[in-house]
């Protein structure tokens, strides 16, 4: 790199640099510390192409500590656990850092290109504590798919104070620029105004409203010596074998159940039955898959669980670096596992 040799220092003034010894540093691998001898130039241009300026552990380290960040575990017991296993003591602060290069997978994750079209998305919002000036619970705005080759995968988040139509055509219009150009159903909760979402940005797309949400819906109308069959009732409307049929049947509920509970009836012509009943518009392989935010909802609860070790989090950069290691995760194991059914995705929707 100087030019000369190390026994040619009369050449030294003429290169403008010369040799400067070596400093040594602890580079911290899976078979435990080891001391590198880094030469030195006066001018402090060398580096060497083992290893980066400042690397002070090898990959298979950062990978160590990363890994654990999809199964929740917190920053403190990471450090206990690389420890155990590589005999080098890492405080929580230190681990944090290490994570830092789940920041790249973050930016990956929230840019990379996705399929152009998609069987269904399912949109939903979990609360978890997060601290910016003081603590308070914020939604976690989480977009999942089934893509035409029935596989599921987490598309997209974004961490607000509150769940909102606004923040789901932010992040649904982000999906279209990343690649996405058409789903057949979105199947969403009863959220005010994600009709108007749904139709401005996937204007051929159905909208399924879930129907688990509804029967709760119902639920909380009624006695509870009534609840269990009025809810029952409702859900046994989505296993009918036909569009048709279930039309026929929620009539006959409304008429049951509107005549002893009035606020049900009004429920229930308020309702927009094409959004309850979407999913027969699909093979009946489908459907099951289709009619509530079940897949979304149970991911859901497994965030919180995963999260909740962390108590809250001191900032959204850190609890962006857990979800979306949560994600990865997902999207590598269980998402890469097909649907039922998926034989049936490419057919014209059924017309009843």
């Amino acid at each position: 790199m100087l030019g000369y040799g190390k026994s040619e220092q009369g050449k030294a003034k003429d290169a403008g640099n010369s040799r400067d010894g070596h400093c040594q540093r602890k580079i911290s691998t899976p078979y435990g510390d080891i001391a590198v001898d880094v030469h030195r130039d006066r001018n402090g241009e060398f580096s060497t192409a083992l290893l980066k300026p400042y690397q002070r552990r090898t990959d298979d380290i950062g990978q160590t500590v990363a890994k654990p960040c999809s199964a929740g575990t917190a920053d403190s017991e990471i450090s206990e656990f690389v420890g155990f296993l590589h005999e080098s003591s890492y405080p929580a602060s230190t681990v944090s850092m290490i994570t830092d290069c789940l920041k790249e997978d973050v930016e990956a994750f929230r840019t990379s290109p996705i399929e152009a079209d998609w069987l269904a998305i399912f949109i939903d919002s979990t609360y978890v504590p997060l601290r910016r000036k003081t603590v308070e619970k914020e939604a976690i705005n989480i977009a999942m798919g089934i893509t035409m080759e029935g596989e599921r995968r987490v598309i997209g988040w974004s961490i607000t104070p509150q769940e909102s139509a606004t923040e789901w055509t932010s992040l649904l219009q982000s999906f279209k620029k990343r690649g996405m150009k058409s789903a057949r159903i979105v199947v969403s909760d009863g959220l005010a105004g994600i009709d108007s979402v749904i139709d401005e940005t996937f204007p051929k797309a159905l909208h399924q409203r879930c129907v688990v949400h509804l029967a709760r819906d119902l639920g909380a109308k009624v006695r509870p010596s009534d609840r269990a069959p009025i809810m029952h009732g409702f859900m046994a409307l989505a296993k009918m074998p036909s569009r048709k049929e279930a039309l026929t049947g929620f009539a006959g509920f409304l008429a049951k159940w509107g005549a002893e509970y009035p606020s049900i009836k009004r429920w229930g012509d308020s309702l927009n039955l094409d959004e309850v009943f979407a999913f027969y518009s699909f093979h009946e392989s489908l459907r099951g898959k289709l009619y509530t935010n079940n897949c979304i909802e149970g991911f859901n609860k497994q965030i919180k669980r995963l999260l909740k070790k962390h108590i809250q989090f001191v900032d959204e950069e850190a609890m962006e670096k857990c979800l979306v290691s949560i994600f990865l995760h997902y999207n590598d194991k269980v998402g890469k596992r097909t649907i039922r059914g998926r034989e049936h995705i490419d057919e014209k929707l059924i017309e009843d």
